[in-house]
């Protein structure tokens, strides 16, 4: 008996539309998710134009309203704005090292240590994840990582450099404000 291959195409082409449907569609945890889908566009449009990624940049605007608005404790605020400030510090490095031909698959590494070796953006970067800058465990060491590995990147048109098995390569490192990270390459 000859299957039925219709059956098996219409699956299959609903399965590829549900899965294109899923990458144009924010996650399902993320900031983005509740917005209208014409306002996510236009925020997408902004934080282009000043070069950030999404999420940082919806990440920014309700920070600079708490910041402005909100009844945040003097602690909170605090540790908003230097997290706030290493990243523009970040970002700002990494354009002034790409601009000088310093760019390289460890860019992540070299630009993290040229802003936490300063001892004034060390102890900016301190006050940000609560903790010393090669302390693993401070308690907000790794999402601030993660993201200023992720505004590194963007900042200099950079994307993950990719391994054999087509996953982003990283690199692990001990004794530094990061101990893993992507390895990158310039995007043509």
């Amino acid at each position: 008996m000859a299957k039925d291959t219709t059956k098996d195409a219409g699956k299959k082409a609903g399965a590829q539309d549900k899965k294109a449907a899923r990458k144009k569609a924010p996650a399902a945890g993320s900031a983005a998710n509740f917005l209208e889908t014409a306002v996510r566009a236009a925020c997408r449009k902004a934080a282009r134009e000043q070069g950030m990624e999404l999420n940082h940049f919806l990440q920014k605007a309700i920070e600079t309203y708490l910041l402005d608005h909100g009844n945040l404790d003097d602690d909170l605020k605090g540790r908003i704005t230097a997290k706030r400030q290493i990243i523009d510090t970040a970002v700002d490095k990494a354009r002034e090292i790409d601009a000088k031909g310093g760019f390289d698959e460890n860019f992540i590494l070299n630009v993290m240590k040229a802003v936490t070796t300063d001892s004034a953006t060390g102890k900016v970067y301190e006050t940000a994840i609560g903790g010393a800058v090669n302390d693993d465990k401070a308690p907000r060491r790794q999402s601030l990582n993660q993201q200023l590995g992720r505004v590194i990147k963007t900042a200099v048109g950079a994307k993950a450099k990719r391994n054999e098995k087509g996953k982003p390569a990283r690199a692990q490192v001990a004794g530094e404000a990061i101990s893993s990270y992507t390895l990158l390459e310039k995007t043509a």
